[in-house]
């Protein structure tokens, strides 16, 4: 699932997206971990920029950038 927000944390009223991963054991947690850390390493003008992850409980969310656009889903 993914989530339209409007991070307010950030002081630069932009709208980020946040990519809801549901985990149910650690192998899954540490494969959405792993795709966290390499998001946040990418830096290219087609994909969209990293700006954190959030764990609570059950769920993992990576924030990212929105695009407008349309996607690739």
């Amino acid at each position: 699932m993914v989530i339209k927000i409007l991070k307010t944390i950030l002081d630069d009223n932009c709208i980020y997206v946040m990519k809801e991963i549901v985990f149910s054991d650690s192998k899954t947690l540490q494969d959405a971990l792993q795709e966290s850390k390499i998001m946040a390493r990418v830096t290219h003008r087609n994909i969209c920029r990293y700006r954190d992850t959030i764990v609570q409980k059950n769920k993992l969310f990576i924030v990212m950038e929105y695009c407008d656009k349309g996607d690739l889903g």
